[in-house]
C-alpha cells in the first residue's frame, strides 16, 4: 500500500511495530530513518521521511527486550 513498516524485537520475544502515515510513490527517492532509545521512558520507535518526523500507527511503545542478535534491514521474511 506504499506505506513503510518497521519493527523492531528479537525471534521469540516481544516486538515493536509501527507503519507511516505515509503513502510513498514509486518512482521517487526518499530518505528514510528510524529511531530508538531504550533509555526512554516510553521507547518509542520513530520514523522519520526526508527528515521529518511521520506520525505512526501500531504499538511504538511497547518493549522489544534486548538481544545480541544481528540487526537486519530490508529482510525478505
Amino acid at each position: 500500500n506504499g506505506a513503510i513498516n518497521a519493527q523492531l524485537g528479537k525471534t521469540g520475544g516481544d516486538a515493536i511495530v509501527v507503519t507511516s502515515s505515509t503513502t510513498l510513490s514509486t518512482g521517487s527517492w526518499y530518505n528514510v530513518i528510524y529511531t530508538y532509545d531504550p533509555t526512554l521512558p516510553s521507547k518509542n520507535l520513530k520514523i522519520y521521511i526526508n527528515g521529518v518526523q511521520d506520525p505512526v500507527t501500531g504499538n511504538a511503545t511497547s518493549g522489544a527486550g534486548s538481544t545480541s542478535a544481528n540487526v537486519e534491514i530490508g529482510r525478505d521474511s
